[in-house]
């Protein structure tokens, strides 16, 4: 299981915040499990960083290591929002939530679009268009799937990819039955030729001009 650190954090406050900030540090908060009282902390920034790199790590269950108590606790974690700087994209807060290897839990999944090149679709020239890029799900924290598979190798153009039409991962469950659900389409792009438009244009000219004439 992937380990992430983290310190107890006392102080709260925007200034406070942007202090750990300057010290290479993201202000976080855990939650979740009944009977344990939510938590201010404080991770690094680089680990933090370094984790995100796995696109999987926004799925995955983690082991927090938390300092700052008279002894080290670890907690079983999920990553559950991340907030990013607009511009310099540093991690500015992120929230964990506490989990229980036994306890079913409702997270939101990537769909991954696979095969696209392969759709005889796009080989005449269509343009996928990705419809539904997420679901939720049920499972337990250690089945959370890094992403479900959408095969498009098969799409045809002008057809779609329904949530009927893929496979779940055993131990996955939705929350949602619609399995009319649509995922991905694919459709030639409709470009609006701006030469017609000149054309149209000057023909009203020329009819502006023959009517001008005409008066005189």
């Amino acid at each position: 299981m992937t380990s992430l650190s983290a310190e107890i954090r006392t102080e709260q406050g925007s200034s406070h915040a942007r202090r750990l900030r300057r010290r290479n540090r993201v202000p976080a908060i855990i939650y979740g499990l009944k009977g344990k009282e939510n938590s201010s902390l404080s991770l690094c920034h680089n680990e933090m960083i370094k984790l995100l790199k796995d696109r999987s790590s926004r799925t995955k269950m983690l082991s927090l290591h938390i300092s700052g108590h008279d002894k080290p606790i670890v907690e079983q974690v999920i990553i559950k929002a991340i907030q990013r700087h607009p511009v310099t994209r540093f991690v500015v807060h992120t929230d964990l939530l506490r989990v229980d290897a036994k306890t079913k839990i409702i997270v939101m999944v990537p769909f991954q679009f696979i095969n696209e090149e392969k759709s005889p679709g796009v080989r005449e020239g269509g343009v996928v268009n990705h419809i539904t890029t997420q679901i939720e799900v049920q499972c337990l924290p250690g089945k959370i799937p890094a992403g479900i598979e959408v095969d498009l190798s098969s799409l045809k153009l002008n057809e779609s990819i329904y949530l009927s039409d893929i496979k779940i991962p055993e131990g996955v469950e939705l929350t949602l039955l619609k399995q009319s659900l649509a995922l991905a389409s694919v459709h030639i792009p409709t470009i609006k030729e701006e030469s017609e438009a000149v054309e149209t244009d000057e023909d009203a000219e020329d009819g502006e001009d023959k009517d001008d004439k005409s008066k005189e």
